[in-house]
């Protein structure tokens, strides 16, 4: 469960990471694109902890609660991902830039996430 733990924290922590340098870099570009990057990038470390803690729960909790659980935190993350999509579109109605911004944004997560997968999860050193 350990392991776990340290993939949502190292998941959460990266894309934090590449979605503030991804703003910083785009801010002379656009400032709307770096916004839009940002809420998306949030949105999405937001809805992977969401989804990593409901993993951990899952080994943990009794059959019961898993179904009405697993719905509602479901809609809670996809709440957050509308409202960061809805939000970078108000920014820009003609040409859609923090649109397009906020969904990449939110697609950072998963980048992270399997370029972690292939590079550090198999490599994790275990002591008997």
């Amino acid at each position: 469960m350990d392991t776990l733990k340290e993939f949502r924290l190292a998941v959460v922590r990266y894309t934090m990471t590449l979605s503030l340098v991804a703003c910083a870099a785009t801010y002379y570009w656009s400032p709307v694109v770096s916004k839009s990057l940002l809420m998306g990038g949030l949105a999405g470390a937001l809805g992977f902890w969401i989804t990593g803690r409901n993993v951990e729960k899952l080994a943990t909790s009794d059959a019961t609660q898993l179904q009405s659980s697993a719905v509602k935190w479901t809609f809670v993350r996809l709440f957050f991902y509308a409202l960061a999509i809805y939000k970078a579109y108000t920014l820009d109605r003609e040409l859609y830039h923090g649109l397009i911004a906020a969904v990449i944004g939110i697609f950072l997560v998963q980048v992270v996430m399997i370029t972690l997968a292939f590079t550090k999860l198999g490599n994790t050193r275990r002591d008997l």
